[in-house]
């Protein structure tokens, strides 16, 4: 390579380190200086979009926060009564119902189909605030569904 180098005339290695500096240049430009340029842009735009989303966050916790606070229900008698009352006007028959040793009752249902079951458990969520401690759902045949619960008061 030196012989190559030293074989060039003074014009010769002028051109020669004008192409490199050239291409030296072309290398940096492409190779460095727009993908950096590109990915600050990107991420200008990125942090641009979080903070309008923290905005929108932030309003909309605002206005929960101007509903006021929740209240939780409390039932006002026995759970046991509740729950039955309710399955009653639901028009679901248990199979079992039991006072659980925690407190709350213990409830089994067989073959309810969902449009019932399902309105029904929040119904005494919404209604009375009771809520389920456990609350396992399996399908039974053709659509219906079984329940094992132990509902509890969710106000305590």
């Amino acid at each position: 390579m030196t012989n190559w180098w030293s074989g060039l005339s003074r014009r010769e290695r002028i051109l020669v380190g004008l192409l490199a500096a050239l291409l030296a240049a072309g290398l940096v430009w492409y190779g460095v200086w727009q993908p950096v340029t590109h990915f600050h842009r990107a991420a200008a735009s990125r942090h641009q979009q979080a903070l309008e989303e923290k905005e929108t966050v932030l309003a909309l916790a605002a206005r929960i926060r101007a509903l006021g606070p929740t209240r939780k229900l409390k039932a006002t008698r026995p759970v046991a009564d509740i729950v039955r009352e309710s399955l009653e006007a639901a028009g679901i028959t248990p199979a079992r119902i039991e006072p659980d040793p925690e407190g709350g009752v213990r409830v089994a249902v067989n073959a309810v189909p969902p449009t019932l079951l399902f309105p029904w458990i929040a119904s005494l969520q919404t209604a009375h605030g009771i809520t389920p401690r456990h609350l396992i759902v399996v399908k039974e045949g053709q659509g219906a569904l079984g329940l094992d619960a132990t509902l509890i008061d969710g106000g305590r």
